[in-house]
């Protein structure tokens, strides 16, 4: 079997979501593909997973089940860290499967169970992304349209970019406390960058619970203005999911210099906002619009560039921080600097996955906000 035959972490999600499905179990891989479900089913029913129970028969060689995703949270650092649990659990799965067999609903033969396309008589089963059911694909081209930009410069589809020599340093409002503690960390971002060159370098933003008195970190709801913090995704590359994977600022990731890029969210940000205060402050930015290929929701996400100017993205930070986002100007900020692995492997998860990071980053944060809380 090919491999390029065969599903993603996310691909996979969406296929196990979609309604219940049966799979065979060869018989030399019945005890390991046992234990491997009696270790999902556990973890599931410890995360609050019931409705998403493996069935495994051992007398007929059968795997039944569906996985049913929680989309509970409302807050953006809470769902992602519901997303980062999510694709957890179907990455259980997903191993699991790849160790079954499925029947091609068309010719009836034995296939991989996370097999695309059919190899004996090459009906596809899954199409960019979207599971192919009742011989009919389901397309969201209309939507994808309603979102067509005008582009400056066009390099797909659905990616524009806006480009300025030098950004300008946005004014710090009046009061905002936090303006050298979030600049140490962007110098910080750089020097991690100059000692690891060839890594793939990430920074988020949490609350400093040390700074924070016990039963104020105990009552934190997730619409706490103070989170906002935690909306900067800073990293010193960004993929594109319509570009063939490759990395948005190409040529400035190549280059070989430390590079600050940022994404906010949540997705449906006020675009005009965002564009004018790019504008006026000379900040180059990527926006790129579609389709979602892991939740299918239309989405638009800005990327913006920095270069390699600590001060700039530092003055961004707090102006968007306290302006656009209602944060608290005494907020105690941290920060966590992740390298991890190379560019090189980066771009290749990402292009197996669609979800650069996502994973990687909720759970970081749900590590670094345990441990900040715990104080282990």
């Amino acid at each position: 079997m090919n491999r390029n035959n065969l599903m993603g972490l996310f691909e996979t999600q969406e296929y196990i979501s979609s309604e219940s499905h049966e799979w065979d179990v060869p018989l030399d891989a019945k005890d390991k593909i046992e234990r491997m479900v009696q270790k999902y089913n556990e973890r599931a029913i410890k995360m609050g997973y019931n409705d998403s129970i493996l069935d495994f028969d051992a007398s007929s060689l059968t795997l039944r089940g569906i996985f049913v995703p929680k989309t509970e949270k409302t807050s953006w650092l809470a769902k992602r860290l519901e997303d980062g649990r999510n694709a957890d659990l179907s990455g259980d799965i997903m191993r699991i499967l790849a160790l079954c067999n499925k029947v091609c609903p068309y010719c009836h033969s034995q296939i991989p169970a996370l097999a695309k396309k059919c190899e004996m008589c090459g009906k596809k089963l899954i199409e960019k992304g979207y599971i192919r059911q009742d011989n009919e694909v389901m397309s969201q081209e209309s939507d994808m349209k309603e979102f067509t930009v005008e582009e400056t410069k066009e390099v797909a589809q659905h990616l524009k970019y806006e480009l300025f020599d030098k950004p300008i340093a946005a004014e710090v409002p009046e009061g905002v406390t936090y303006y050298d503690t979030v600049l140490a960390f962007f110098n910080d971002f750089i020097a991690k960058q100059k000692e690891k060159p060839k890594d793939d370098v990430s920074m988020g933003f949490t609350l400093d619970f040390d700074k924070m008195d016990s039963a104020d970190t105990e009552n934190i709801q997730e619409d706490d203005l103070r989170l906002g913090v935690s909306s900067f995704i800073i990293q010193n590359e960004f993929f594109s999911w319509y570009n063939d994977y490759k990395p948005l600022f190409e040529e400035k990731v190549k280059s070989g210099s430390p590079q600050i890029f940022i994404q906010l969210a949540p997705s449906d940000i006020d675009l005009d906002k965002y564009i004018a205060l790019c504008e006026k402050y000379k900040i180059s930015y990527a926006l790129e619009t579609g389709i979602n290929p892991m939740l299918k929701f239309n989405y638009k996400e800005l990327t913006f560039s920095f270069n390699y100017d600590a001060e700039a993205a530092a003055c961004f930070f707090c102006y968007v921080a306290d302006t656009l986002l209602s944060v608290p100007k005494d907020t105690p900020v941290d920060a966590f600097i992740s390298s991890d692995r190379s560019k090189n492997k980066a771009q290749k998860e990402f292009k197996k996955t669609y979800s650069f990071s996502a994973k990687d980053y909720a759970m970081g944060a749900t590590f670094l906000l345990k441990d900040k809380i715990t104080g282990k």
